[in-house]
């Protein structure tokens, strides 16, 4: 559910600064190989876990590896604080230059000795500005929302990860794909990857079950199908089979706390019967 070793070290150039490495949907994506290619490189690894709270390689907790790492807490995510979310590290010029992006670039956010280092005589310390930041401070408010789903963040992984099991257990494995490696999953949704082209009936039966889906799982499919990219200059290792393939039969349906083993079950074999 990750980018592979084989098609990260493809595209290693020059040029390369980072391995930007997304845990998609939960599962972990991390790997011993992948470490020890960013550190042959010198390359910067960078955690995409904003949909993986609490998952784990070798039960260690991913966010942990890398050297900088991100966290959602977007609404329909583990925890949420509404909008928002958090960054990770263990470095200090990244964690110093992370506080001044994250309020306006003021050095003011960042310690004694990152503002001394940027201090002119003729700019208004409180207002000397080091890089073009942005104003990404979370609040009050948010902080408290997040910090009483806290006690709770656990137990609903655990909840989540047992609708996983039960979902792929009362689904059709002739009809779709029900194999997926769950070692360390903290899992964020219930995929839905056809084998054969039935998106229509699929799609006809979760609205009228009145369930919400997303075509291509949460990020909108292949992104480089995708208009944004259009205006970028980038570069393609491989043929993207299995992006385009989850991009055209992948559906992405909501897990939540709430579900219950019944209704789980019960749209498996309305699943099934399409």
């Amino acid at each position: 559910m990750a980018i592979s070793y084989e098609n990260i070290k493809k595209a290693i150039n020059k040029n390369t600064k980072a391995i930007v490495l997304v845990h998609a949907l939960g599962f972990n994506g991390i790997n011993d190989k992948i470490i020890e290619l960013a550190k042959e490189h010198d390359l910067l690894l960078i955690e995409d876990c904003c949909e993986a709270h609490g998952a784990t390689y070798k039960n260690q907790r991913v966010g942990s590896f890398a050297d900088m790492s991100c966290f959602s807490f977007y609404f329909g995510h583990h925890m949420t604080t509404i909008e928002g979310g958090m960054v990770c590290t263990n470095n200090k010029e990244i964690y110093e230059l992370a506080r001044m992006f994250r309020s306006h670039g003021m050095t003011r956010e960042a310690s004694q000795e990152t503002h001394n280092k940027y201090a002119k005589p003729d700019v208004n310390p409180l207002f000397t500005f080091a890089v073009p930041g942005y104003n990404m401070r979370s609040s009050e408010l948010n902080a408290v929302l997040g910090l009483t789903q806290l006690p709770r963040l656990n137990s609903n992984i655990e909840v989540r990860c047992n609708n996983l099991k039960t979902w792929l257990d009362n689904l059709d494995s002739n009809l779709y794909i029900t194999q997926y490696t769950d070692e360390g999953s903290s899992n964020f949704a219930l995929p839905l990857l056809l084998k054969e082209d039935i998106m229509s009936e699929v799609c006809k039966i979760l609205e009228e079950e009145k369930v919400e889906y997303r075509l291509g799982t949460a990020g909108g499919g292949n992104q480089v199908r995708q208009p944004y990219l259009q205006n970028f200059k980038y570069k393609v290792i491989g043929k993207l089979n299995n992006s385009n393939y989850i991009h055209d039969y992948g559906l992405y349906i909501g897990n939540h706390t709430d579900l219950t083993e019944e209704q789980i079950i019960n749209l498996c074999k309305k699943l099934n019967n399409v």
